[in-house]
């Protein structure tokens, strides 16, 4: 089974492959939204790139890692991709889907919010997995540990 993760940010968004049975990270990307576009062009964008990925990879199963509900610095046009990426879900083939916040990804994963946190800051790696990119950004290992997640 491969499953996707998906961490949004305002003009970009991470996603991560995952392998459950090698258990192994296959892909570390990032979908770059085209500033030039439109509002509505660049959710199209999104929309229609996400489709070919999950088309692409053969993906199974898919998470997206939302916005705390408390974070102090909630944006619009994360929110905005985040809700597009969830429609995807919803219209794709794909056979499961989840979107969560640390709570929820921790236990998936079967571990604390200290220990994702731990992952987050590169002090720690979920073990038996491999292919872990060496200092990675956080919201690449946020989208790695959603990929698992997604498998579980």
């Amino acid at each position: 089974m491969r499953s996707l993760g998906i961490r949004a940010e305002p003009k970009k968004a991470t996603f991560v492959i995952y392998d459950h049975e090698a258990r192994q990270i296959l892909n570390v990307e990032f979908l770059i939204i085209p500033q030039i576009l439109n509002k509505p062009e660049q959710l199209k964008f999104a929309r229609h790139s996400i489709l070919d990925i999950l088309r692409e990879y053969q993906v199974d199963a898919a998470g997206i890692r939302v916005a705390e509900g408390n974070s102090q610095n909630q944006d619009a046009d994360r929110f905005y991709l985040e809700a597009v990426f969830m429609e995807s879900f919803a219209s794709s083939s794909i056979k499961n889907y989840f979107v969560g916040r640390k709570t929820s990804i921790s236990a998936r994963l079967g571990i604390t919010s200290d220990e994702f946190n731990s992952i987050v800051r590169c002090e720690a790696e979920l073990e038996g997995v491999e292919g872990w990119p060496a200092g990675k950004a956080q919201a690449v290992r946020e989208a790695i540990l959603v990929a698992i997640g997604a498998a579980q």
